[in-house]
């Protein structure tokens, strides 16, 4: 696994690098989950890449991880959304709800393991 392999991964899922300097210290360690261990930094969302939402990462592997669990999340909740032909607005806004709920059941468990 290399960086670039990562990189392709994290645009896949609309998420981007917070640094390209690869591992770092935060300047402010209380920020930072993994105390003053150099780690990997990621926007999960490129189009809003604000400081508060960085996830920081040990290693590519747990990266690599995170971008799998993100396409399956997504998977999900396209493929339960695809089940259905012209739903009504109502119907729609039930099956999307469903969705979400599906991709948040997905992220828990992530994160339940982390």
């Amino acid at each position: 696994m290399n960086k670039s392999i990562i990189t392709k991964g994290l645009k896949d899922i609309g998420a981007a690098w917070a640094t390209q300097a690869g591992k770092y210290v935060c300047c402010d360690s209380a920020c930072c989950q993994l105390g003053d261990k150099p780690a990997y930094h990621v926007h999960p969302d490129e189009g809003y890449p604000h400081e508060g939402y960085i996830k920081r990462f040990s290693t590519l592997a747990a990266i690599d991880e995170y971008i799998k669990v993100a396409k399956r999340a997504d998977k999900v909740a396209d493929d339960y959304i695809a089940q259905f032909d012209c739903p009504s607005p109502e119907q729609a806004m039930a099956i999307n709800d469903e969705a979400a709920r599906l991709q948040m059941e997905i992220w828990d468990n992530y994160n339940a393991g982390s």
